[in-house]
């Protein structure tokens, strides 16, 4: 089960002095001791902020603005910017592209190196100063065209960026394959020439998918997060020397590590995983080790706060879970401790808004002022839209009563959904408890999970198939584990369903 511990906490980032860390939660900027504790608030501005780098000097940290995560991974592309921590001033630095991946200081401090979106071409390295100046690092390739994304990391040691990158292979009988990730390093400087040296070796074949890099302090090498398909299936950290040669495989876990990030005295590893359920930061020895959880013991706003207790009742007057919308009056969206937050339209073609899964009773700690609310819950309750203002330093409470304008259970008739994968690569990891509440919420009476392989032949959530009803299931919802495989020709697409 998700431990409520987890608050669903991302994108690790050092402080100088190895002391603090800043990371991604609720689409806002923190920093927390490195012990963990409270979380203090860095920005509050419009969109979602992600990706943090802390300046060499440590009074800024650079970061993305942009829109909520579309894919299963918290990647996001936008507006390059930069906040300063003593003011809290947030100002964009006018890049002449859109962003492309995560950003990282030169070792001065006077220049940020970051992928931009260079359209008919792709993600491209650039060095651009705080007033906007590009310059790129890479060119087009000559044949076919890069990926869309590129993580970063300098090292200032020997001023050279560590990277993360896709290459389109040759163009061949009129078609395009796109190469497999590679871990690689280059120059910053103002060479004639830049040579890009692939550190990793990965071929079509392995199904390599890299996450993120984190360049050593030193120099010597850099760590990053990937998943070989046809090996365990889960993303793990690994470190591979400048030299390049088989990466070191740093962590051995039933779970997904993701974000690594090499504190700057090159003792420790912060990185992002979700082995709780939900997302949040750890720490581990650079050479690897047990993990320790950064736990964070409440959040410190920069505005004005409160708690907002939400009551969501069903047609008895029961507690229930449904699917819940908020958005608080700093545009953002908040979820209760331990509980994941997930960003979708609420219709079709509609900008993402972030939401969560009741229990029935949840607390949320977010910013005072005015505060939206959308409850839905399948399609045999009516929509339940509240607009409600909260006072600082108090709780407000709220009950949602939802409304059952039909009820076809009743009559005979049973819903379900016979297509779902709890886990397929993604930043989550849910367990049958959580795909129950899915179904509460939703009010389907029964789902059939689905065991499968993605492009390799790692079969995910075969541990939860069992051939009959899942134990978790309550009467009337009800959870089966069928199968699904993709297959070459000549076998194509199968898929097991199972009526119960």
């Amino acid at each position: 089960e998700g431990d409520p511990a987890a608050w669903g906490a991302m994108d690790p980032a050092w402080s100088p002095d190895s002391r603090r860390i800043a990371f991604t939660l609720f689409g806002s900027l923190w920093t927390v001791d490195r012990e963990g504790g409270t979380a203090e608030q860095v920005t509050g501005g419009a969109g979602y902020h992600a990706h943090p780098s802390w300046s060499p000097k440590g009074g800024q940290l650079a970061y993305i603005s942009g829109n909520p995560p579309t894919s299963i991974l918290p990647n996001i592309s936008g507006r390059l910017m930069v906040v300063d921590l003593s003011s809290g001033a947030e100002r964009e630095i006018p890049a002449p592209y859109p962003t492309a991946g995560t950003p990282t200081w030169s070792g001065d401090g006077q220049k940020i190196v970051c992928a931009l979106n260079v359209p008919g071409t792709g993600a491209l390295l650039h060095e651009i100063d705080l007033n906007g100046r590009a310059r790129a690092l890479q060119i087009r390739p000559q044949r076919g065209q890069t990926g869309n994304w590129i993580t970063a990391s300098m090292s200032p040691r020997r001023d050279e960026v560590f990277f993360t990158a896709q290459r389109l292979a040759a163009v061949q009988n009129g078609s395009q394959k796109l190469g497999t990730p590679q871990v690689w390093t280059m120059p910053v400087g103002d060479q004639p020439m830049m040579v890009q040296l692939p550190l990793t070796r990965y071929k079509l074949t392995d199904i390599a998918q890299i996450h993120s890099v984190s360049a050593l302090p030193d120099g010597s090498g850099a760590v990053y997060s990937a998943v070989v398909v046809n090996g365990k299936g889960d993303r793990e950290l690994y470190r591979v020397p400048r030299e390049g040669g088989a990466p070191v495989a740093l962590t051995d876990t039933p779970r997904d590590e993701f974000s690594p990030a090499v504190s700057p005295d090159g003792k420790w590893i912060a990185h992002a995983s979700n082995h709780l359920g939900n997302l949040d930061i750890f720490t581990m020895p650079v050479a690897g080790g047990a993990k320790a959880h950064v736990a964070l013991k409440e959040l410190r706003f920069r505005r004005p706060a409160a708690k907002l207790r939400i009551r969501t009742l069903d047609e008895n007057g029961q507690p229930t879970p449904v699917r819940l919308f908020l958005r608080a009056s700093d545009g953002k969206g908040y979820a209760p401790q331990g509980t994941p937050i997930f960003y979708y339209g609420f219709d079709p073609g509609t900008p993402r808004e972030a939401f969560f899964l009741t229990s029935g009773d949840d607390t949320v700690h977010l910013p005072a002022g005015g505060v939206k609310l959308i409850a839905a819950k399948g399609v045999e309750y009516r929509i339940e839209d509240r607009n409600i203002e909260i006072a600082a330093n108090d709780t407000t409470e709220i009950t949602i009563a939802m409304r059952r304008w039909t009820n076809w259970n009743q009559r005979g008739w049973y819903t379900g959904e016979n297509h779902f994968h709890a886990n397929y690569n993604g930043v989550y990891y849910q367990r049958p408890p959580q795909s129950l509440q899915w179904l509460e919420s939703e009010d389907l009476n029964a789902a059939n999970m689905i065991v499968a392989n993605s492009e390799g032949a790692f079969v995910h959530d075969r541990e939860f198939f069992t051939g009959t009803v899942s134990t978790a299931s309550k009467p009337r919802f009800l959870l089966y584990w069928g199968q699904e495989y993709r297959n070459s020709d000549p076998l194509g697409h199968i898929d097991r369903k199972s009526v119960v």
